[in-house]
């Protein structure tokens, strides 16, 4: 339940040297990292030593493919919709991973998307494939 937090981009707060938090503001995550050197850390005023750092909302959706495909259930299509606005469908179809030696590596259903057991061991790839679609907003194709 603790790693739900994180593989869902939930908010969570870090406190300490070395802490990482995120916050969901208004326009995406922020996430939020404290002084590594524990000396540093505990010299200076309470949580003076963090680092913001606003991601974009490719950078959020990367995030979300990583982490949401370390899970059993994967990607809720819907509810990826309605996070980045666009269609999990189209971005799937885009990456080419349907019709080739990834198909025994991943699930497809109308609803979710997730990696077979074999899948996480090889999960890099086919997050860059999805990842890499010319339709994401704010990509790097």
């Amino acid at each position: 339940l603790h790693n739900l937090r994180y593989w869902n981009l939930q908010p969570y707060l870090g406190i300490g040297p070395s802490a990482c938090s995120t916050a969901l503001a208004p326009d995406g995550l922020v996430r939020c990292n404290a002084e590594p050197d524990v000396h540093a850390y505990a010299a200076q005023t309470a949580f003076s030593t963090y680092q913001v750092e606003k991601l974009t909302k490719y950078e959020e959706l990367e995030e979300y493919l990583i982490m949401s495909l370390r899970t059993r259930l994967g990607i809720d299509k819907q509810g990826f919709s309605r996070r980045f606005g666009c269609d999990f469908n189209d971005i799937l179809s885009q990456s080419g991973l349907k019709g080739t030696s990834f198909d025994p590596l991943v699930n497809d259903t109308e609803e979710r998307f997730w990696l077979s057991e074999s899948g996480w061991m090889v999960m890099d790839p086919i997050v860059v494939r999805l990842a890499s679609v010319p339709s994401i907003p704010n990509g790097s194709a």
